[in-house]
């Protein structure tokens, strides 16, 4: 089996009073892993901590097999491992064309034809100065560069944040493509933007106070959600049901929200009550209730 592309163990970071960790992390080739959480749960310091922008971590990290630390000299990986953060930095007075020019002398797998495609596609004003972009522009050159030069690892901070609809649809088609397609690329990504989860995550990792909750695939966290309807003169609670997560009275009508629809159905059927209606949760309903408890 091949190694993970990126793996962490006990990792720990400190941001001024905020504390990550320790945390616990294994991520294959060729898949998306969404970073869902509040604000303040600590994706952003997480990516913040893997690309060495943060003075204090602690624990093992390992990039394509390898321990690595924020002083590792050596640049190959690096090469391998592209970050676009919520704010991409660029040469303020510099025209997008100009910093495109200076960033692509450090990549060897530059695919010129790709970043001349995708900056087409997104409309960049390529001879605009960067200061003078909006922050969905800068946002869309930054992923254009970062697709551009193929890394085997991606870790991005809200990378749709700004961009129009057409826009954020495409970016997310072409993050989806650099993991499905021949460069099989991991790509870590953290957002608030639930259906972007549901559009190209295979993975999902909920973080809340520093600490993972949960990290599971698209199919293990849908497969027992759902949304049941049943009529009873029974006297039922919210805590006498199995994985109840949100729940409606009215009169003798119910319509609840479970998370472990097997064991509720079992438990009606137990007392002699139908379930008249059952819908399974998609992805993005699934995320927004886990957010919500």
């Amino acid at each position: 089996m091949n190694s993970p592309i990126l793996e962490l163990q006990q990792w720990k970071a400190k941001l001024s009073n905020f504390h990550l960790g320790p945390l616990d992390l294994s991520l294959r080739q060729g898949r998306v892993v969404a970073l869902v959480g509040p604000n303040g749960a600590g994706k952003s310091t997480l990516l913040h901590s893997l690309v060495g922008l943060l003075p204090k971590t602690w624990g093992t990290c390992r990039i394509f097999g390898k321990p690595r630390h924020r002083d590792d000299e050596d640049v190959i990986w690096k090469q391998q491992l592209g970050f676009v953060a919520d704010h991409p930095l660029l040469l303020e007075r510099h025209s997008l064309q100009k910093n495109a020019k200076l960033i692509k002398q450090h990549y060897p797998t530059w695919n010129q034809a790709l970043f001349e495609s995708l900056q087409q596609q997104s409309r960049l004003p390529m001879h605009t100065a960067a200061n003078a972009v909006s922050k969905g522009q800068r946002m869309a050159f930054a992923l254009a560069v970062v697709l551009a030069y193929t890394p085997r690892l991606m870790l991005l901070d809200e990378p749709t944040a700004g961009l129009d609809p057409v826009n954020r649809h495409f970016f997310l088609d072409q993050i989806k493509n650099a993991a499905l397609g021949e460069q099989q690329a991991t790509v870590l990504v953290s957002t608030h933007i639930l259906s972007d989860v549901a559009r190209i995550a295979d993975e999902v990792c909920f973080m809340k106070k520093g600490r993972i909750e949960t990290f599971t695939d698209r199919e293990t966290l849908t497969h027992d959600w759902y949304r049941v309807s049943f009529q009873t003169q029974n006297q039922l609670g919210p805590q006498s049901l199995p994985g109840v997560v949100k729940w409606q009275q009215e009169g003798t009508f119910y319509q609840v929200v479970t998370s472990s629809f097997d064991a509720f159905r079992q438990h009606l059927e137990g007392q002699g009550i139908t379930i008249s209606q059952a819908n399974a949760l998609n992805l993005e309903e699934v995320a927004r209730h886990r957010m919500e408890v």
